[in-house]
């Protein structure tokens, strides 16, 4: 008789459940790893979008808030709050600081273990009178001191292309920083990717915090955002299960850029400024060399994958100049804010992208500009706001969201966009369906209901019209996709997650089977489910999950397609011992086009994501040792197999040095 794994990992689990659900368990969250967290947070809020946010959530987890110090603009940045569990714990903090223990914020109004758990890792509780105190700091590497990272990856075995290659397939990466203080630091970033020559990538940062009348300074590379995208955006806003997180939350305005990123940032100065009790300006200027695909003094369109491995990405390495700049006037009123926020930016070539029907209104020349007003206005447990913005040609966008709080466990989100198809902003990124904020409009409702205690429910509705053509669709479309999540956690030692996506659009019929001359649209629906089982203790973590999806065209039988996805993990880390190790197990089996997309444990500061494509397996070993408060090494190795082909390996480490 075959005996099912499912079955019998599911036996298991329950009889773990019931074994140890009486006893007390300490919190793993706080003693994994940053890429044990980065898990949760994605399956929490998202998958796919999750990716924008990586930088910035590694950057809390090196550097820690301390809730004792921490200001009202710090909290109102954090993304994995909403404005709710903002504002209820500015209230908290402003009443009853200083706090003892991070565990406190469970007093905070409105707040519940999975709120803790989306937080704790990125606070801990420090002194008042010297926040750069490292004692108090629980896993910080680089807070008040130089630090040194070194990260390498070694991709074994040859594929095809790999004689092209300028460089050796060794990719690595150094970071140094020294931050001497909450008011300021300094670093400096140098990054091959795998094939490139050496220093490939160069970036430095300074930043300064703190003045009363110049409340940041920053010189080098630095990330902007303004309002809610419309104009320009450093940030993520299209990830619509994060949604709720994002809207009117207040993101800082600059952020420095610490990563080996080649694109989404800027290099020159900024500064934001107190100009009246009540209001602040901002301002930046932008000057860098960017990626383009230049000919005959004209470029065609961008390159933002940072890779130059071969002669003909070098060739479009750094061949046009760029500017950008832009100012930000925000005034507070009470409870109702409001800012006025100009653009301007010039090409050192001309941009010309190749014509397409789809593409005629898409930005033209060497020169343009945006200007926009955004405004916020809190009345009670309701927020609302938005962003209206018009292009250098007339052409303008608008976003608006309303977020309320029926009671205490009920809380309603609705959200109303409309982007001119001739709306032009190339460094724009607001909420929407698509990627470039133009030529769309939708309608959004969200909810979060508290079932019962340790149970979240969410759900969303987005439904989207495109007023002119879009890449691989040649006629108006309309579209919808809509969400159900639930995550259960009745004690400290398991936890259940479920998730339901739909999608429909359209899209072009291919040419094989449309008429001669004419490309008629078909539509397309696709669903995914997922579930989720954690078991985790002191010093161990148990994970199961399993992905399904699938995606067939209306009306034609023949069109059909799934993947499947499933994976197993286990991490252990002793208590006190300064070894931890983590190993995940994947087995997939996905048509073309339909690649699983999967959480991979990798090294901090390297994206775990991986996308399964076909049929094959997949291991992942890493193992993270603290040799001292001044040395931690990461070493990882992965080898994907896919059937009918070389398993592709690579093996990396992560060298982090502290003095």
């Amino acid at each position: 008789m075959r005996c099912n794994p499912f079955v019998i990992h599911g036996i298991v689990c329950l009889f773990l459940v019931v074994r140890v659900a009486s006893l007390k368990a300490q919190d793993f969250l706080r003693t994994q790893d940053f890429e044990s967290f980065i898990e949760d947070y994605g399956e929490l809020y998202g998958d796919e979008q999750l990716s924008d946010w990586y930088d910035e959530l590694l950057e809390y987890w090196e550097q820690p808030l301390n809730l004792n110090t921490i200001d009202e603009e710090s909290i109102r940045a954090l993304p994995m709050l909403n404005l709710y569990e903002k504002e209820s714990l500015i209230a908290y903090l402003q009443r009853y600081r200083p706090l003892h223990a991070v565990s406190e914020l469970l007093l905070v109004k409105g707040w519940t273990p999975l709120t803790l758990q989306k937080v704790r890792s990125f606070v801990y509780v420090g002194q008042t009178s010297d926040p750069a105190s490292e004692q108090d700091k629980p896993h910080s590497l680089s807070f008040g001191r130089w630090q040194v990272k070194q990260k390498n990856n070694l991709r074994l075995g040859k594929i095809d292309g790999d004689s092209a290659y300028l460089g050796p397939r060794l990719s690595n990466a150094y970071q140094l920083s020294f931050r001497s203080k909450p008011q300021w630091q300094m670093g400096l970033s140098i990054d091959k990717d795998e094939g490139e020559a050496w220093m490939d990538h160069v970036g430095v940062h300074f930043e300064h915090k703190g003045n009363k009348c110049l409340q940041h300074l920053l010189l080098g590379d630095y990330r902007v955002n303004f309002g809610q995208g419309l104009l320009i955006s450093s940030g993520a806003f299209g990830g619509k299960s994060q949604a709720l997180q994002q809207w009117l939350s207040g993101n800082q305005t600059f952020k420095v850029h610490k990563s080996c990123a080649e694109s989404g940032f800027y290099r020159g100065a900024a500064a934001k400024l107190q100009v009246l009790p009540q209001a602040s300006l901002a301002v930046f200027a932008s000057f860098q060399k960017i990626d383009v695909n230049l000919k005959d003094s004209v470029f065609t369109s961008l390159k933002t994958d940072g890779l130059h491995r071969t002669e003909k990405e070098a060739a479009k390495r750094k061949n046009a100049d760029r500017w950008v700049g832009g100012l930000r006037f925000q005034s507070r009123h009470g409870q109702f804010q409001w800012a006025a926020n100009a653009l301007h930016y010039r090409f050192g070539a001309e941009w010309q992208p190749e014509w397409q029907a789809y593409n005629q209104f898409y930005f033209r020349g060497l020169q343009g500009g945006n200007f926009s007003l955004d405004w916020r206005w809190r009345l009670g447990d309701w927020f609302c706001g938005g962003e209206s913005a018009i292009d250098h040609q007339g052409h303008w966008a608008a976003i608006g969201h309303l977020n309320g709080r029926l009671s205490q466990d009920v809380q309603l989100s609705l959200s109303l966009r409309k982007f001119q198809p001739k709306y032009q902003a190339p460094f724009a990124s607001a909420f929407s369906e698509k990627s470039g904020v133009n030529n769309e409009e939708g309608i959004f409702l969200a909810g979060i209901f508290r079932l019962m205690k340790g149970c979240d429910f969410r759900c969303f509705v987005d439904v989207y019209r495109f007023e002119w053509l879009r890449y691989g669709v040649n006629a108006p479309s309309n579209g919808w996709n809509a969400q159900l999540e639930a995550d259960w956690r009745p004690n400290d030692i398991f936890s259940l997650g479920v998730r339901y996506k739909e999608k429909f659009l359209s899209e072009n019929l291919p040419a094989a089977e449309a008429a001669p001359g004419v490309r008629e649209l078909q539509d397309r629906i696709e669903r995914q489910a997922k579930v989720q089982m954690v078991l985790e203790q002191a010093s161990w973590r148990f994970k199961t999950s399993v992905q399904i999806a699938k995606r067939r065209f209306l009306g034609n039988s023949n069109g059909r397609k799934q993947s499947f996805c499933f994976a197993q993990d286990l991490a252990y880390k002793p208590e006190k011992e300064p070894v931890g190790i983590s190993l995940q197990y994947a087995l997939f089996d996905s048509d073309q086009g339909m690649a699983a997309y999967l959480y991979t444990p990798d090294l901090a500061g390297s994206m775990p994501f991986s996308s399964f494509y076909g049929k094959g397996q997949g291991i992942n070993l890493l193992v993270n040792y603290r040799h001292s408060q001044w040395l931690q090494i990461h070493l990882r190795a992965k080898s994907v197999l896919y059937q009918g082909e070389s398993a592709r390996t690579s093996i990396g480490s992560v060298l982090t040095f502290k003095f």
